[in-house]
């Protein structure tokens, strides 16, 4: 496992069973972690909340479990910046990820210096357009490329973010 990019895994406490089949799923990748502690809607205080996220977003309002869930991933961050890296990959434990994985992770040298976040993910049905720009950079020992997002596509549930970022 030999990873430029070291990747952190938000799961909540509570959820071993949810743990059990990400580090699975890592491990038939040959990818290595370090598991985050996720912010727990059923026990935080509000204070910590409001100190990150605000209760209404620009779609309306934000539950408290949305609003862990974005703490959590402040949480891996620091995380991140604990390390030398300048890129991580934040995952959230109900991810799927491709086989090729681990080869995208083995160095950093093809992200561009501009880029502070990739998004991995994608998630539904399939009936959600995303907008997208032409092919800029190939990602090595991989079938995939970058490309410029120009919609809206939310979720995080798979991220490559920079130290600046972070």
């Amino acid at each position: 496992m030999n990873q430029a990019i070291p990747v952190f895994v938000i799961n909540l406490a509570r959820r071993e069973d949810r743990l059990e089949r990400v580090s699975h799923h890592l491990e038939e990748r040959g990818v290595a972690f370090t598991r985050v502690d996720a912010c727990d809607a059923t026990k935080v205080d509000e204070a910590v909340l409001d100190g990150v996220i605000t209760p209404a977003g620009p779609l309306g309002a934000l539950g408290l479990g949305d609003r862990s869930c974005t703490v959590s991933h402040t949480y891996a961050w620091e995380a991140f910046l604990q390390t030398g890296a300048r890129f991580g990959l934040m995952l959230e434990d109900d991810v799927f990820l491709s086989g090729d994985v681990a080869n995208a992770l083995r160095s950093d040298d093809w992200i561009p210096s501009h880029v502070d976040v990739i998004k991995l993910e994608k998630f539904g049905s399939g009936s959600s357009k995303v907008l997208l720009g032409d092919a800029e950079i190939k990602v090595p020992g991989t079938e995939r490329a970058l490309h410029r997002m120009y919609s809206r596509h939310v979720g995080g549930g798979a991220y490559i973010l920079s130290r600046r970022a972070a």
